[in-house]
């Protein structure tokens, strides 16, 4: 359970996407054990579950749900008190690894793109995960309140990729998703086994119209700093908001992958009214996502602390940034 953690229920969840969370005890951190949700739970748990800020419900999902390398994610709700209350099975395109996922007041937005899952390849010997972009994007858009896997609808949009989400929210049927995008899959093959070559993320603004009768995702970048991990202000989720921040690079430390030559060592934040942006540099140290920390429950959006683990490539120990 490397990958997250999430507080919610009463409960402290450290996550990754291959099994059920794991609970630890807050204030020793000693494992507890696997947490299934009374027995309710019979998937794997993503590692980026949202809460919704205003009803305390967590939302979260499995793919390949229904064994290894099914073509399905299987969406769960648990309500502010942890218990889990609905399961939704979708059938998706393909096969597909679906790292993160977004909601907004009235969505639930799974985007199935084209890391796919094979078994038969992994049996000749091929890469089990690989990227197939003839296989195209598909958004799974399913209504939050009461849908069921009948009224999901799949938006098609142009080739790319993302692992991690800023934030999204919906305006009269108009979804916006902020998601950091890559060109094509990092880190993953082709089927063929060859690298995917260099892909650099940059944050980027999807539009969604589910008033037309065929919706198409549309979408535009809107910073020129590579960035990466972002994160939005907790009590915002799924809502418009103004302030977000993600993990960025100076150039000035340098990863011996010519895929991925930089090294995240910036903490950025970016103004989503105006388009500002402010960052901050860890110099020779390598950062990890800034979580934000609102002041107090009433302060403004964006008022509080960013905590990050540092570490330094000269003294090769971390440190927790605030």
């Amino acid at each position: 359970a490397n990958t997250a953690t999430v507080w919610h229920g009463g409960r402290l969840l450290v996550m990754e996407e291959g099994h059920r969370p794991f609970e630890v005890d807050p204030v020793t951190l000693e494992s507890i054990g696997s947490w299934d949700f009374r027995g309710k739970l019979h998937t794997a748990m993503t590692a980026h579950p949202k809460i919704d800020p205003d009803t305390g419900e967590m939302v979260f999902f499995a793919y390949m749900a229904t064994g290894p390398f099914a073509a399905d994610v299987m969406v769960h709700k648990v309500n502010a008190e942890g218990i889990l209350t609905g399961s939704i099975h979708v059938p998706t395109p393909y096969s597909s690894m679906v790292h993160d996922f977004v909601i907004t007041e009235n969505y639930i937005v799974i985007p199935v793109m084209p890391i796919t899952g094979s078994l038969e390849r992994a049996m000749e010997g091929g890469p089990p995960f690989a990227w197939e972009p003839d296989k195209g994007v598909h958004l799974g858009i399913l209504p939050r309140h009461g849908g069921t896997s009948e009224d999901i609808r799949w938006v098609e949009m142009d080739i790319c990729f993302a692992f991690h989400f800023m934030n999204a929210y919906d305006n009269d049927g108009v979804i916006q998703v902020d998601a950091c995008q890559f060109e094509q899959a990092p880190l993953f093959p082709t089927p063929s086994g060859e690298s995917t070559g260099k892909t650099q993320p940059f944050l980027t603004r999807w539009t969604i119209d589910m008033n037309d009768a065929d919706p198409w995702a549309s979408f535009e970048r809107i910073d020129e700093y590579e960035s990466e991990f972002p994160q939005c202000d907790p009590r915002f989720v799924g809502k418009p908001y103004r302030h977000g921040w993600y993990a960025s690079c100076d150039g000035q430390l340098k990863s011996p992958l010519a895929e991925n030559e930089n090294f995240y060592n910036v903490v950025g934040h970016y103004d989503h009214e105006n388009g500002a942006k402010d960052r901050f540099s860890c110099g020779q140290a390598m950062t990890s996502e800034a979580i934000f920390v609102p002041r107090s429950a009433a302060a403004a959006e964006g008022e509080g602390y960013l905590m990050s683990v540092v570490t330094s490539f000269e003294t090769r120990t971390s440190s927790l940034y605030i």
